[in-house]
């Protein structure tokens, strides 16, 4: 089992509504940041509820 720390911050595509997923608007901030000053482990986000490894592994064993 992975011991080493998990991202706090809510992932922004979660909540981004349709128009902004399709442009992929709610990334915007985080390129931007990225390109300023660089990113760090401190700016990871949750992953997506349907892009968890658990959920992903067993529907590959299933299949």
């Amino acid at each position: 089992m992975d011991s080493s720390e998990k991202p706090k911050k809510e992932n922004p595509r979660q909540f981004a509504h349709i128009l902004s997923q399709l442009t992929f608007g709610w990334s915007i901030p985080l390129l931007y940041r990225g390109s300023r000053q660089g990113l760090t482990a401190d700016d990871l986000t949750k992953c997506l509820p349907e892009d968890l490894s658990q959920d992903l592994g067993d529907k590959l064993e299933r299949a």
